[in-house]
């Protein structure tokens, strides 16, 4: 279960600081109302589609200044080692990231038997980090988050 914090939105920063200060890659999420109600319903974070750059998943970015533009009543706290414990994700922000892609379509289809949009298709089957942020990048989990996934709730109060 994750830690339940109730704090005001000025002292935000000073709390994340102090929650993250010994996780490695800490992730932060604002939700959208929709994504919030779902979420106090069911305890769970579900996909939803981004943009055509990140696809369909449970968006989390690595800046607290980027996240907070998002911000309305709740941000989550969690970690890249807890969404992706295997380090399976496929960072887009490394030069030739999409070759294994490649490959496998080659394979499955012929080599040039596809477009690069197919290869993006195929890139958002997976988890990936993007760089989407002049201050940081996006983790994009492509299925479910749950609560055993968090390291915290934060309610904004005011």
């Amino acid at each position: 279960m994750p830690q339940q914090l109730e704090v005001r939105r000025e002292d935000l920063t000073e709390v994340v600081q102090q929650l993250t200060k010994n996780v490695e890659e800490p992730l932060l999420r604002a939700f959208s109302s929709q994504a919030q109600q779902e979420y106090e319903a069911e305890g769970k974070m579900k996909p939803h589609d981004g943009s055509l750059s990140v696809g369909c998943g449970v968006f989390f970015g690595s800046d607290l200044e980027y996240v907070k533009g998002f911000l309305r009543k709740m941000l989550i706290v969690t970690s890249q080692e807890l969404l992706d414990p295997e380090q399976k994700a496929i960072d887009t922000r490394v030069k030739g990231y999409y070759q294994p892609l490649r490959d496998k379509l080659d394979q499955q289809l012929g080599e040039g038997n596809y477009d690069a949009f197919r290869i993006l298709e195929e890139c958002h089957k997976h988890d990936t980090i993007t760089k989407e942020s002049p201050l940081g990048y996006v983790f994009t989990k492509r299925g479910e988050v749950g609560q055993n996934e968090i390291l915290a709730e934060i309610r904004i109060v005011n």
